[in-house]
């Protein structure tokens, strides 16, 4: 994962094939949430790890983030 990045293309793309996005805080697009395309977390593993397994093991959190 990017430590850090102003707009991420690959976010970009992702919610446009709408695949739920899992960024961090840092990252400087909130819109992600904002617009339910993924989850924003806290930049450590736990944050990215906890961000991944919610998609993963949630069926509603990933069926609504795919819309």
């Amino acid at each position: 994962p990017s430590r850090w990045e102003n707009m991420s293309i690959v976010a970009l793309e992702a919610a446009a094939w709408e695949v739920p996005v899992v960024i961090t805080s840092t990252s400087g697009f909130p819109e992600i949430e904002k617009e339910k395309a993924g989850y924003v977390v806290t930049p450590t593993p736990e944050g990215i790890t906890k961000g991944i397994e919610r998609i993963l093991n949630d069926t509603d959190a990933y069926n609504a983030t795919c819309k």
